[in-house]
């Protein structure tokens, strides 16, 4: 009996052995990953804060610029290199959007506006897209239920499943795009680096717009774009009359309607880099003659 006892005392103090080094496997597992969770945690505060930084110093830059003219020569549009921060790095990158082409310049006055449809149709040839797109973008934006031809109202898309209903205002997000009839991922990547939405119709900045978006501001090609690209490139224009001497056909004015040298809309990209934490942000930013305000922030690819 007394062999019988010990060896039931032995097998008794080997469980709690393996029971107690279990439980401190177990606490020091979950104590390293608290650990590591809070620095993540603070990693991601560290690269929001850093984030800020870098808004309130592109305020700064745009506040202090000559905002009568906006062009690639203005310090704004400097890309800043990659800065070294304990732990990482940081970087920012001023774009002005109104060198793009604004969607919600498609309906203006609750009206389609004839010259902006007209130049974003140009765009999507130019893109090799159907330019059957232009309706359909016309009805997501403007107030009635009425399809427009070959456009698509509540009617075609409550038939989807999920089924969903047409925004009926003006665009808050680009992504919005992804929603309306036809646009797949493939229109949608050839669309985005040429097209923005902001919360008023804007002018397009003929100083800071890329090629392709100069390419839609005339019909037939006339606008001589690499002679139009060469002169920003040695100063920027004052005037819009100025685009003139670059029509390829003086018998064919060009519409000047809509077209601006200067910007109040603009994005900020930071892309924080800090211990394991990597933040890519996104800022929109809108500057009237006194100071500059953020309109709204994402984080996004």
């Amino acid at each position: 009996m007394r062999s019988d006892s010990r060896g039931v005392a032995l097998i008794t103090a080997l469980l709690l052995l393996a029971i107690i080094s279990l439980l401190l496997v177990t606490m020091t597992t979950g104590q390293q990953l608290d650990i590591q969770r809070t620095s993540h945690l603070a990693h991601a505060e560290q690269g929001r804060w850093y984030g800020l930084s870098a808004e309130s110093w592109a305020k700064t830059v745009l506040t202090d610029d000559d905002a009568t003219i906006d062009s690639l020569h203005d310090d704004w549009a400097t890309r800043v290199p990659v800065m070294p921060i304990e732990q990482g790095a940081v970087a920012g990158e001023i774009t002005d959007l109104q060198g793009l082409f604004n969607l919600n310049n498609l309906v203006q006055g609750n009206q389609p506006d004839t010259l902006s449809i007209s130049r974003f149709e140009r765009l999507l040839k130019v893109l090799d897209i159907n330019t059957q797109l232009a309706p359909v973008i016309v009805d997501w934006i403007d107030k009635d239920s009425i399809a427009a031809s070959g456009g698509a109202e509540d009617s075609y898309y409550t038939t989807l499943q999920p089924n969903y209903r047409t925004g009926n205002q003006p665009f808050a997000d680009l992504s919005e795009l992804r929603l309306l009839r036809g646009i797949t991922a493939e229109i949608y990547a050839k669309l985005k680096p040429y097209v923005t939405v902001l919360p008023t119709a804007t002018a397009i900045n003929i100083n800071t717009a890329p090629a392709t978006v100069l390419n839609m501001l005339s019909n037939n090609n006339q606008l001589d774009i690499d002679a139009v690209i060469d002169y920003r490139q040695q100063q920027a224009f004052t005037s819009v009359q100025s685009l003139e001497q670059f029509t390829l056909d003086k018998k064919q004015p060009l519409a000047i309607e809509g077209l601006g040298v200067n910007s109040d809309y603009f994005s900020l990209l930071t892309q924080v880099s800090i211990g394991v934490s990597n933040q890519r942000r996104y800022s929109l930013l809108y500057r009237n003659r006194k100071n500059t305000a953020s309109v709204r922030r994402w984080s996004g690819y």
